[in-house]
């Protein structure tokens, strides 16, 4: 005698393993953006303890705050600029200010990180630094084959562990593509 059998057993089986997973979705993120320009948002995308913050500017020349609503900021934060260029970035913790340009010109791309002190006093950075943080320019994440290479290119950063070891309520962050 043969047996038939259905479905159903196996989808009540996949069903029951599934409610043992947790949710398929990611929680709600935990912070308030505020960018300063109407036409500018950040999209976050928030998983585990990691957060990942994509800003849109519309012109190119803008600033947001970023406020953590929860106890601890993520281990991992990483900024994602969709903008043809970063000529210069600002991000500053209340304490800590960073300050990165990237040329706009030229190849290999130059790329100069620095602290700025409270009497705006830069310092380079070194790799060795905790508050070093490498940027990946466009036309590593975007093939250069590619239509319009630029189009959805992005300038990546992963913010430095040493950003956030005072546990700050809030970053800000100042941007322009290209200077007019």
């Amino acid at each position: 005698m043969e047996r038939k059998m259905t479905n159903a057993p196996r989808v009540a089986l996949l069903l029951a393993a599934c409610s043992f997973c947790g949710p398929l979705v990611a929680s709600e993120p935990t912070f308030t953006i505020t960018p300063n320009r109407s036409r500018d948002f950040v999209v976050v995308e928030s998983m585990g303890n990691e957060a990942l913050f994509s800003v849109h500017s519309a012109t190119g020349i803008g600033e947001a705050k970023i406020r953590r609503n929860g106890n601890q900021w993520p281990t991992r934060v990483v900024l994602r600029f969709y903008l043809r260029g970063l000529e210069n970035l600002r991000l500053s913790n209340g304490k800590t200010t960073l300050h990165a340009e990237v040329a706009s010109h030229g190849e290999p791309r130059h790329c100069t990180i620095a602290m700025v002190d409270t009497d705006q006093k830069e310092t380079q950075l070194e790799p060795s630094s905790p508050f070093w943080m490498a940027i990946e320019l466009p036309r590593d994440n975007v093939p250069a084959t590619e239509p319009n290479a630029l189009k959805g290119a992005y300038f990546q950063m992963r913010l430095p562990p040493g950003f956030f070891r005072d546990n700050p309520s809030a970053i800000t962050m100042k941007w322009i593509d290209f200077y007019r």
